[in-house]
């Protein structure tokens, strides 16, 4: 028995731009997270005229570590929102190919190796090179 045809139709391409969109946003935040980091650490430097010894030490240090902690968070968050937007662009993509009759049902949370083997089940290795499977698990 053949494969049925599946035709890369209106819904691939409408589902690629909204995660090019998505990810332009990602990128927008991250910019704009690492620009507020440098301005506030800016602004500290400047503070460092207002006050001296021992109290600009305490200062610095208590501040620069809040900023820091904000930085990594926001990150972290960043980190986050693409795992997300990877996850929900596989679980998509597989929609419209078990529609068309590619692939098994899909689980509406599907884990990890759930959407490993549905793309292997239509020949999509996405633990093989370039994809990075094991550091994508450990999100």
């Amino acid at each position: 028995m053949s494969e049925p045809n599946v035709r890369l139709d209106w819904r691939f391409r409408i589902l690629g731009e909204l995660a090019r969109i998505r990810l332009t946003e990602l990128k927008r935040f991250y910019e704009e997270a690492r620009g507020h980091f440098a301005k506030d650490f800016q602004r500290l430097q400047e503070k460092s005229h207002e006050l001296t010894g021992e109290e600009w030490d305490d200062y610095f240090v208590d501040r620069r570590d809040e900023m820091e902690s904000l930085l990594d968070l926001k990150q972290e968050f960043g980190i986050v929102a693409l795992f997300t937007l990877l996850e929900r662009f596989m679980r998509l993509v597989l929609m419209h190919l078990h529609e068309a009759g590619r692939t098994a049902f899909v689980p509406a949370r599907p884990r990890v190796d759930d959407l490993k083997a549905q793309f292997a089940g239509i020949g999509v290795r996405i633990t093989d090179p370039p994809f990075a499977w094991l550091k994508i698990k450990k999100l």
